[in-house]
């Protein structure tokens, strides 16, 4: 086997071994759930309010369901359990996106319900252009999302800088005991705040839509254009204006809407002193009931097994399927037998014929020969004509194109000066 085999099947296994890696034993994070000790989980979040005397529900069934409650043996979560919509004053029922369960039957209705009746929702976005159940989930609570975020770089170093950014969150200034920062990743969409909406966090300047990084400023055709598409009930994202709400709240019948991103208190965030800070602010408003819905994150009432997706076999599979793939197209690329090329068909008038052939004459420097061979020709021709023969051998050889042509001239004048017999 050739030393590039070689390589290529050692470049197949190392693919297959990080493949199988990745599918098996690569921290994976499952969205803002409390449950979660990875980067983007609420884990941190919820010991911190149970350490901070705040009750903590955990629901495991869908918001609108009655299930019989079940109180955790380590007594800082209840599981289970339901606050009655009628009773819902002081208490706050947290849900973040991504959902990574059940979100092909959810309702958005119920949380409005939940929110109107006096208690309040905090809805953690999760930072990325919203689709299937958060954008109706926004659709629903009439926020429509904002384009906070420029393109991709293509460059490695506008890349780094753009994978790297930081954005400082500043308060309202009529906002009073609110942290003087908050330290959030970059989203790439946010909800759009209503008219009644009280902002409570702003984006830092300088993101406007013509700051946008790889993103120009829409025309005013364009805007006119999305204008119309909108009416007619296409889902446009718009960019975000300067320094536009990131966190707000909605007054929503006798309680309000909290919009915040899920990376504000997530593990990786929480540490920051204004996030923390915030959240300290919200258990201080005076709610001590905190229910998280975990529903839609796979947690299931005892003897109920949820049935999520199988992720990590799904990629496995999809990841031999690709080695499979590169194996047969490097299979199949590869040549089989000596290189040679087709004959090529020489086709033309009787002139294209003489022409190739004194082409293939100057390129196998057949000159000489072939006015050897004229000279021979002629005098085996005239061989009863010794003063012709005479002259044909004091004729110098052709070394050439022209030598030749010019030998072919003396020939001809010679028979016609010696008498020529032959015609």
């Amino acid at each position: 086997m050739s030393r590039a085999g070689k390589g290529a099947i050692l470049a197949v296994l190392m693919a297959i071994v990080v493949a199988s890696w990745i599918a098996f034993y690569a921290p994976r994070g499952s969205g803002p759930s409390t449950l979660s000790p990875s980067p983007n989980g609420w884990l941190a979040a919820r010991k911190y309010l149970a350490a901070r005397g705040a009750e903590i529900i955990l629901l495991d069934h869908q918001l609108d369901s009655q299930v019989d409650s079940q109180v955790d043996s380590q007594a800082d979560t209840q599981i289970g359990q339901e606050n009655p919509q009628g009773e819902a004053g002081g208490e706050i029922l947290v849900t973040g996106f991504p959902w990574s369960s059940a979100a092909l039957q959810a309702d958005p209705e119920p949380y409005r319900t939940f929110a109107e009746a006096g208690g309040t929702l905090i809805v953690a976005y999760s930072g990325e252009v919203p689709r299937g159940v958060e954008e109706r989930f926004m659709t629903h609570f009439d926020v429509a999302p904002l384009r906070s975020r420029g393109k991709t770089p293509w460059g490695y170093r506008g890349w780094r800088r753009w994978q790297t950014e930081n954005w400082e969150l500043t308060p309202n200034p009529e906002l009073s005991g609110a942290p003087p920062t908050l330290s959030i990743r970059p989203p790439a969409a946010v909800p759009r705040a209503p008219t009644a909406a009280q902002s409570w966090f702003h984006a830092p300047a300088g993101r406007s839509a013509g700051a946008l990084r790889g993103q120009e400023k829409p025309s005013d055709r364009r805007q006119l254009v999305d204008n119309v598409l909108e009416e007619m009930g296409a889902y446009i994202i718009r960019p975000l204006a300067d320094q536009a709400a990131v966190i707000f709240a909605v007054p929503t019948g006798a309680g309000q809407v909290i919009w915040l991103p899920a990376d504000l208190f997530s593990n990786g965030r929480l540490g920051e002193a204004g996030n923390a800070g915030l959240l300290e602010s919200l258990l201080a408003g005076g709610a001590t009931r905190w229910s998280f819905d975990e529903y839609h994150h796979g947690l299931r009432p005892p003897g109920e097994r949820a049935t999520p997706v199988p992720q990590r076999v799904f990629d496995l599979f999809l990841a031999h399927g690709l080695v499979l793939y590169l194996l047969a197209l490097w299979f199949f690329a590869r040549r089989f037998g000596p290189v040679w090329r087709e004959p090529t068909v020489q086709s033309g008038s009787t002139a294209d014929l003489l022409r190739g052939l004194g082409t293939l004459h100057g390129e196998m420097n057949h000159h000489r020969a072939a006015g050897d061979l004229l000279v021979t020709r002629v005098q085996q021709l005239e061989a009863t004509n010794p003063a012709l023969s005479s002259a044909l051998a004091e004729l110098e050889p052709a070394t050439h194109g022209p030598s030749l042509v010019k030998l072919a001239h003396h020939v001809e004048r010679i028979r016609r000066e010696h008498g020529s017999l032959s015609h």
